[in-house]
């Protein structure tokens, strides 16, 4: 019988190296040892713009040739009689290389954002998340073109009927396939998340094909889950609710929310941070000193002196955001920790030890007035800035 499984797989490795040129580059510059971290952070990003620069011409080129093609060969078999809808199969045919390129460039895209929002990745850093995306990278060609080609498939089958949905033969295989190579991708994307957790990645990452940020909803995933088993092993308690008030449920749902609020605001305060250029900053703040201490014009020093004062305004700004990350990062560790507490009180209340469990969701309850305060400062800064 023929192997559909190993053709589309074949088919998706092929179209899913259209922009390996990328690849290619990058790993060889992360193997250079004679680039201090620095250097190679600096050089890694300015290669990774040019190379997408290219891809995105290379893509938009794509789009308007595969759009015009089709246009052309659609008006052909309309014009010479619309009979047999055979324009389809250039039309699903150059749709698979087409559908499989863009997801491809739009992967890289995401890779390139994630790698611009990192204020300093180490050499480590930037290996291990370059090996993430390329696990991503196959999957979602994988997918794009075995999705195409069983759209194919159907296709071929609806027009050409004979009674029989033969199609549903080979999707079947090639769907296997995709399962398949999911389950392999979601372990080795996950392994590879912890180890670039482990190297301390401050950026973004992001989680599979969508959705937010899997470092993000991770966190918030984690408070979520820990409501449902307070709450879960509360109800198996005689007279916990009320001994801890009727509001109970309520405080709960609102220090998780508050928990996922600092954890959003955390990851916008690390996007601004990254957005500011610290070590081109630096460079240039050195080089305008050299320049006043030397200037004899007095004007012209004026406007060296001018424009040093604004580039150690946007230095401090760098630096007080970092550290209101780092102070995010710590309540949301101690928000956590708090429900995590809550959770060990709670089950020992089993044994009519409510005290604990009162004076935890004490704390619960002061801790949540106060992030409801340090949120609402947050919120009139970040007005203010925006």
């Amino acid at each position: 019988m023929h192997d559909w499984h190993t053709d589309t797989d074949d088919l998706g490795d092929r179209l899913g190296d259209v922009v390996a040129t990328i690849g290619d580059g990058l790993k060889r510059l992360l193997s250079r040892r004679d680039l201090s971290d620095a250097e190679l952070v600096s050089q890694y990003r300015q290669t990774f713009s040019r190379r997408m620069e290219k891809e995105r011409a290379r893509l938009a080129g794509h789009t308007t040739s595969f759009l015009g093609g089709n246009a052309i060969i659609t008006g052909l078999w309309a014009i010479t009689g619309a009979g047999f809808p055979w324009f389809l199969f250039p039309l699903f045919g150059w749709g698979i290389g087409y559908v499989s390129h863009r997801a491809a460039v739009q992967a890289r895209e995401q890779e390139y954002a994630e790698v611009m929002s990192v204020e300093a990745p180490t050499r480590r850093q930037l290996r291990l998340h370059r090996d993430l995306w390329k696990v991503r990278r196959s999957w979602r060609g994988h997918l794009a073109s075995n999705g195409m080609t069983i759209a194919l498939l159907v296709m071929i089958n609806t027009i050409t009927w004979g009674g029989f949905p033969w199609a549903a033969i080979p999707g079947a295989f090639i769907t296997l396939g995709i399962v398949s190579h999911r389950t392999r991708a979601r372990l080795r994307e996950q392994s590879l998340l912890d180890e670039l957790s482990d190297a301390g990645w401050t950026g973004s990452i992001g989680g599979g094909t969508s959705g937010p940020d899997g470092a993000e909803q991770d966190l918030i995933q984690r408070a979520k889950a820990l409501r449902t088993e307070i709450l879960a092993i509360a109800k198996t308690v005689p007279d916990l609710e009320n001994t801890l008030g009727s509001d109970f449920s309520d405080v709960l749902d609102r220090y998780v929310s508050q928990i996922g609020a600092l954890v959003k605001t955390q990851r916008e305060v690390s996007q601004l941070a990254a957005s500011i250029p610290v070590q081109q900053m630096e460079t240039q703040r050195a080089e305008i000193q050299e320049k006043i201490a030397s200037v004899s014009n007095e004007r012209l020093r004026r406007e060296y002196q001018t424009t040093l004062e604004q580039i150690e305004r946007q230095l401090t700004s760098a630096e007080e955001l970092q550290s209101e990350r780092e102070i995010l990062r710590v309540r949301i560790d101690n928000g956590l920790q708090a429900l995590h507490q809550l959770k060990i009180d709670v089950t020992r209340a089993r044994t009519d030890r409510f005290t604990e469990a009162e004076h935890t969701l004490a704390d619960v309850r002061s801790r949540s007035a106060e992030l409801s305060r340090y949120l609402d400062d947050l919120r009139t800064a970040w007005d203010e800035i925006s």
